[in-house]
């Protein structure tokens, strides 16, 4: 009788064992699954986000290249209805979201007007001759020469490394020996390398304009430029820069986009810096595009 009670209990403990071993499994393969669910999801919104990205971007070429370059409250078609060109971020369709700004509108890092990047720097927090020293470190460091400039810096009386040559990309302003970060972080906002000689203030980012005219007058232009009522003559009105040689009222044919799209969890990226050609024939593509970025 002991014995059968004794092989009944050792049965008993068997079957809670395998009872346990399978729970543990099913709860493996039920986890498993719904990771490999989320997974697929994932993988499919990252399809989708791509697919919203690509239409959006060839959407917004094509429109770049057949309208004018105005926001038009009246116009049919959203795209032109919504868009800037001075980085105030707008929507195309559902999922995307666009940024797109004028290279115009920012300092030519190759060539920069000094006087403009000065004030840039002092507005925001540098000295006179603190601001002098990093726009005369970034002509040494883009020249061809091994002399320095008053403040300046180059490899012939200190043990650096220079470039001596043009800027390839703006991220090579972080290298700038002796600059504080945050008036690296600055210039690379505000500067371009793909100026053309012509200066189009009205697109400028805000914190450029603060170099160019009082922060009271900023501010009108700012709010002008959200509610579509900035205009080349009340630009020049407000800051008594009118257009001539080097500067020109209108966005120019040098842009950068960026597009955000998103579907769920999932989010895509892109940016592109490039130039339109409008009048391209079979010997010139219509779009140069000399960046793209994810």
């Amino acid at each position: 009788m002991k014995l059968y009670k004794l092989e009944k209990g050792i049965a008993l403990i068997q079957v809670l064992v395998i009872v346990g071993i399978l729970s543990t499994l099913a709860l493996y393969l039920s986890t498993t699954a719904r990771s490999q669910i989320h997974i697929s999801q994932w993988a499919s919104d990252r399809t989708d986000a791509l697919i919203h990205l690509h239409s959006a971007e060839s959407e917004l070429l094509f429109n770049l290249l057949t309208k004018k370059k105005e926001k038009n409250f009246s116009e049919e078609n959203l795209i032109v209805r919504d868009w800037n060109f001075h980085a105030e971020p707008f929507r195309i369709g559902d999922n995307v979201q666009v940024k797109m700004q004028d290279q115009s509108a920012l300092i030519n890092a190759h060539f920069p007007n000094i006087e403009l990047m000065n004030k840039l720097l002092t507005f925001h927090g540098a000295s006179p001759s603190e601001a002098q020293q990093i726009v005369s470190t970034l002509l040494d460091w883009q020249d061809l020469d091994n002399i320095p400039r008053p403040n300046g810096r180059e490899a012939s009386n200190e043990n650096l490394a220079i470039r001596n040559g043009a800027l390839p990309d703006l991220s090579d302003i972080y290298l700038l020996p002796q600059v504080k970060p945050e008036y690296q972080e600055l210039l690379v906002r505000n500067s371009t390398l793909l100026g053309r000689g012509i200066f189009n203030p009205m697109n400028s980012p805000q914190e450029l304009l603060y170099a160019l005219a009082p922060k009271s007058v900023v501010q009108q232009i700012v709010q002008l430029r959200k509610e579509n009522r900035l205009s080349a003559k009340t630009f020049s009105g407000l800051t008594g820069i009118n257009e001539g040689e080097s500067v020109l009222l209108y966005p120019s044919n040098m842009l950068s986009i960026e597009l955000q799209a998103r579907v769920n969890e999932s989010l895509a990226r892109k940016r592109i810096l490039f130039e339109l050609v409008p009048h391209a024939d079979e010997h010139q593509t219509p779009i140069i595009k000399y960046a793209i970025s994810d």
